[in-house]
C-alpha cells in the first residue's frame, strides 16, 4: 500500500506527503497540479490510479482494470496531502496524462482504445490517419467533497478526437496558459499537438488544434521551457520533447531486463530565436544515448542557470527520467 507521495519543489528538495485518508492501491500514472493566486499555500494535486477490476472474472466479463483518478489537497509547509476524493467516469478508461484547469476541472488523455491484444499493437503501428481512435476527456466536478460513489458529480465530455495515441498533456507559459493553450502528444507518432481550449464555456470544451509539429522520434510527457533570461543571446522558450530513438523495439525490448532503449531529447521553438514566430519550426537535438547512461525516456524537466553565477553563459540543467531506465539523467546544456 502506498500511503506517500513525492514530488521536487523548485529546489530540487524531495518532499514527501503523507497522504490523509487515502487508503488502498495506488497504482500512478500521469500527475498534475493546480495553484490558484486566490490560495497561494493551497495545492490541488491531481493523480492517475491504475486499479484491478474487482467485477473482472476469469471469463472476462468486465474489464481487467478500473482506473480512476485521485484528487488531494496540499497546504504548503506540511507533510500531508487530504484525499478529497475519488473521480470515476465511463469516458475515462485508459487515462495516461492530466492537466488541471482548476480545483475542481481538469482534461486527462486516454492512450489507446484497446487494452491489451492486437487491436493496441494495432493502435501503436498502424499510419496515423487510420487510427485516430483515442480521445482527450474533459472534466468537470460538481463537488469536491468525499463521496461513498466516485461516479457521483461528476461530469465528462471528449474534447478531443482527433489525434492518434493521445498520450503526454503539457502547460505553456503563463501568457498562453491563461489563453487556454497546452500541448498534447501523439506518443508512438511523434507529433506535438498546439491546442487551445474555449473560452470559459463550461457546456463547450471541444479543443481547436492549432498546429502539428511532428518529430523524428517517438514521444512522452512534454514540457515547455519558459526561458528568463531571453536578454542574453535570445529567447529560448520552447517545447523539451524526449522520446525513443527506436520506439519499434520496444515491444521486444521492454521483456529483457538487459535491453537497450536508445534516448533522443529535443528543443523545439520559434523559428529566430522567437516563440512566438510558429511560420517555421526550429527542431534542435540536445541529448541523445545509445541507453548505456539511460534506458528510455517519459520524462524531461529543463531548469534554467542565472548567466550571472554561470560566467555569461547560457545554459540549463536537464533532467531526464525513463519509464524502464534505472536511472535519471541530469547535464548542463548550453542554450
Amino acid at each position: 500500500m502506498i500511503t506517500r507521495l513525492t514530488f521536487f519543489d523548485q529546489t530540487f528538495a524531495s518532499q514527501k506527503l503523507n497522504l490523509k485518508g487515502f487508503s488502498g492501491p495506488f497504482v500512478t500514472h500521469g500527475i498534475d497540479l493546480w495553484h490558484s493566486e486566490s490560495e497561494p499555500n493551497i495545492i490541488y494535486i491531481y493523480a492517475v490510479n491504475h486499479l484491478p477490476n474487482p467485477e473482472h472474472s476469469s471469463q472476462g466479463s468486465a474489464e481487467k482494470c478500473r482506473s480512476q483518478i485521485e484528487l488531494f489537497k496540499h497546504t504548503l509547509g506540511t507533510t500531508e496531502a487530504e484525499h478529497l476524493r475519488t473521480i470515476r467516469h465511463p469516458l475515462i478508461r485508459t487515462p495516461n496524462d492530466i492537466l488541471a484547469t482548476g480545483p475542481d476541472s481538469f482534461y486527462v488523455t486516454n492512450d489507446h482504445y484497446y487494452r491489451e491484444g492486437l487491436g493496441r499493437l494495432l493502435e501503436q503501428v498502424l499510419p496515423e490517419s487510420l487510427v485516430k481512435w483515442t480521445n482527450l476527456i474533459y472534466v468537470q466536478l460538481d463537488s469536491t467533497n468525499k463521496v461513498k460513489d466516485p461516479t457521483n458529480y461528476v461530469r465528462a465530455s471528449v474534447a478531443l478526437n482527433s489525434i492518434r495515441n493521445n498520450n503526454g498533456l503539457g502547460h505553456l507559459d503563463r501568457e498562453r496558459d491563461s489563453k487556454g493553450e497546452f500541448i498534447v502528444v501523439d506518443a508512438a507518432g511523434g507529433v506535438t499537438w498546439r491546442v487551445k481550449q474555449p473560452a470559459t464555456d463550461k457546456l463547450n470544451n471541444k479543443v481547436e488544434v492549432l498546429d502539428r509539429i511532428p518529430l523524428a522520434s517517438t514521444l512522452d510527457n512534454p514540457f515547455y521551457y519558459e526561458d528568463p533570461y531571453p536578454e542574453v543571446g535570445g529567447d529560448a522558450s520552447g517545447y523539451i520533447l524526449s522520446g525513443l530513438a527506436r520506439g519499434v523495439d520496444l515491444a521486444q525490448t521492454s521483456r529483457d531486463p538487459n535491453g537497450k532503449d536508445p534516448v533522443v531529447c529535443w528543443h523545439v521553438r520559434g523559428n529566430g530565436q522567437n516563440p512566438d514566430n510558429h511560420a517555421k519550426w526550429e527542431r534542435r537535438l540536445i541529448f541523445q544515448d545509445d541507453s548505456t547512461t539511460i534506458r528510455s525516456a517519459s520524462g524531461t524537466v529543463m531548469i534554467p542557470i542565472d548567466p550571472k553565477e554561470n560566467g555569461g553563459k547560457k545554459q540549463a540543467w536537464l533532467f531526464i527520467t525513463g519509464f524502464v531506465s534505472r536511472n535519471m539523467v541530469a547535464t548542463k546544456i548550453n542554450l
